[in-house]
């Protein structure tokens, strides 16, 4: 199966298996540690991110091979199985677009590939992500924001010829009778329905479930590491 596999040889599968083993070694030992040495919340969230962005294109030809069905299933159905998340992490969704495994992992994606200073009780936060804490200041769940129509936490500026491309190109994640409304010159906003509009994902997770879908994402691409896989057959390859 070449098509796992970069010029030299690096599998990408075996990163994800190898991360989705260090989640379950952190587990066997971490409580172990003083409450202030336990970072298990930082180690999901980076290996979400070595997930999301380092494998992005192993991540995409599983898609493609054979998994696309995977990949439109929709959060609660998810829910049923391990993958630890459900509608309900989506907290907002302003694209057009199902709530599916695809969209959640591309939103994810550009959430902690683009991430800028954002602002969560802000009405037009920026991308990116941040930490929500308990009262005793430990972290308790992140947000993850997607706000391509958003910069520094205030609305963007749009010229009309770049609204255009953004109906043009990006149409199929803009709702329905979105239009532009001209502000200084031949600059302005978007607005749906005469109010304003910005395509917009929040998506919560608690620690837990964070937990729980890295592992799920993790073993889930480890899968061509076994011989002769089907490409099909979906095994439980991080519990020893």
């Amino acid at each position: 199966m070449e098509y796992f596999q970069t010029d030299d040889a690096q599998i990408y599968a075996d990163i994800a298996y190898r991360l989705g083993r260090i989640v379950e070694q952190y587990e066997c030992f971490y409580l172990q540690l003083a409450p202030e040495e336990r970072f298990n919340s930082t180690l999901y969230l980076s290996i979400l991110q070595i997930l999301l962005t380092i494998c992005e294109e192993h991540l995409n030809q599983l898609k493609t091979n054979g998994r696309h069905e995977d990949f439109a299933k929709s959060l609660n159905d998810l829910a049923l199985t391990n993958w630890g998340v459900d509608e309900k992490c989506w907290i907002k969704n302003t694209f057009k677009e199902e709530k599916n495994l695809e969209n959640f992992i591309t939103r994810l994606r550009n959430s902690v590939s683009h991430p800028t200073k954002t602002t969560l009780d802000s009405d037009t936060p920026s991308t990116g992500y941040t930490a929500v804490k308990d009262s005793a200041g430990n972290i308790k769940s992140f947000c993850f924001i997607n706000s391509p129509d958003v910069k520094n936490n205030q609305r963007k500026y749009y010229k009309k010829d770049s609204f255009e491309n953004l109906v043009k190109y990006r149409y199929s994640f803009c709702q329905d009778g979105i239009e532009f409304k001209e502000d200084s010159g031949d600059k302005g906003y978007l607005y749906l329905n005469g109010k304003p509009y910005i395509r917009l994902s929040i998506i919560k997770l608690d620690v837990h479930q964070l937990k729980q879908f890295v592992k799920a994402l993790a073993n889930y691409m480890a899968q061509p590491i076994q011989k002769n896989w089907s490409g099909f057959e979906i095994v439980n390859l991080l519990a020893k």
